[in-house]
């Protein structure tokens, strides 16, 4: 139940709806929220008539035959120069205002608190149409302001700034009729900063049936431990870097992803003679990951970042059966239950003997990929549209 609204009861009566949705980020980035988008998007506009508005690519970009059925409106933009993967663009377009107004949508929903969807909510409140807020990110706190360069300066830490952050968060979010996250820890966070709107909890969702069939074949080490993701500072991955030099040298890690501070962590593996025991793969396309061998030969999936929502590359490591290694920070107590270990942030001796200790246990791994394969049915990307949908048909 949600707001008195059943999920099942609304699931079946829900017809055919017009979804306007605004996103601060889209292909060619690649993170949790573009993830979040192409696992939903195409199943919703399955049945509904979607108006996608994101900020223009500064590259080509082949769009995926999913998204073929859904009208895509680009709003031009310059590149931050704090941080050249986020475009800012106007907060209010007349152009999209246009578009936008023409479509007609029957609910409005926006993806982050920046320009792009401030055109989504603006519009949203002067036609008086319902709209959702999904939150995707604490781009308040400490972990996230080292991404624009504050620890430079110490700033990252600054109780006034992260004060001033979480009001603005509110100021946007505040003017929703409901807020989406995808885990009660952020749920709580939500609430407990001022945000007064519902918040209502609901997995980004994956794709549990892609086809598995080894295709791709990468030339790999032994014994190694898997992390994919962002290359960036909010994910801590210096201390994963120090974790690997701790353990047993028949260990090693393989890195699948890329992101502004990959050629800092190259040189740190380099400068602490871990070549040969840390691999960076580079960028691997979601869709080809489950049929490649990467997953399949790996002793266990590992995180050290400290703010995470959710977590999708921790969502798809499970759908492969692998045990996770995580920090006890955010969302991950909620992936991490009976699939893997938790261990303090920053502990770099607990992370390596965390390593050292699956390693050499078979059947520990064993237990903790079985139940990673049946703690994620929850995550089914169908149950998080299902819910979606019943978001949208309470509130038109």
């Amino acid at each position: 139940m949600i707001f008195g609204w059943d999920y099942d009861r609304y699931y079946i009566i829900i017809n055919y709806m017009k979804l306007a949705v605004f996103s601060d980020a889209f292909l060619p980035q690649v993170n949790g929220m573009v993830s979040h988008l192409l696992e939903t998007l195409p199943l919703l506009s399955n049945k509904h008539q979607i108006l996608l508005v994101v900020p223009r690519p500064r590259s080509k970009i082949d769009l995926l035959t999913e998204l073929k059925n859904i009208e895509i409106v680009y709003l031009s933009g310059i590149p931050s120069y704090i941080y050249k993967d986020w475009q800012i663009t106007l907060p209010f377009s007349p152009y999209i205002q246009k578009k936008v107004s023409q479509f007609k949508p029957n609910i409005i929903h926006f993806h982050g608190p920046l320009t792009v969807s401030l055109n989504g909510l603006i519009f949203a409140n002067q036609k008086h149409i319902p709209c959702v807020g999904s939150f995707h990110g604490y781009f308040m706190e400490p972990e996230y302001l080292k991404i624009v360069g504050l620890d430079k300066f110490g700033l990252h830490k600054s109780k006034l700034l992260n004060k001033l952050l979480w009001k603005y968060s509110n100021i946007v979010y505040n003017r929703t009729n409901t807020i989406i996250c995808p885990s009660e820890a952020t749920k709580k966070d939500l609430i407990d900063h001022g945000h007064n709107k519902p918040v209502v909890v609901i997995s980004n969702g994956i794709n549990l049936h892609q086809k598995k069939e080894l295709k791709i074949k990468y030339k790999l080490p032994q014994n190694y431990f898997l992390h994919v993701g962002r290359l960036s500072k909010e994910k801590n991955i210096e201390i994963l870097i120090e974790a690997i030099k701790k353990t047993d040298k028949k260990i090693n890690l393989l890195i699948v992803g890329d992101g502004p501070i990959k050629t800092t962590l190259e040189k740190m593996v380099m400068n602490k003679g871990l070549s040969k025991r840390i691999i960076f793969l580079g960028m691997i396309p979601y869709t080809q990951l489950p049929s490649s061998n990467i997953y399949k030969n790996a002793i266990a999936f590992i995180t050290t970042s400290t703010s995470e929502t959710q977590g999708i590359t921790i969502l798809e490591a499970m759908r492969e059966g692998l045990p996770i290694i995580g920090v006890n920070a955010k969302a991950l107590p909620e992936l991490i239950v009976n699939n893997g270990i938790l261990c303090d942030p920053d502990n770099i001796d607990q992370i390596s003997k965390s390593m050292v200790l699956l390693n050499e246990d078979k059947e520990m791994r064993q237990r903790y990929a079985g139940n990673s394969l049946l703690n994620v049915k929850k995550h089914n990307v169908s149950n998080t549209v299902r819910k979606l949908e019943s978001v949208y048909n309470s509130l038109i």
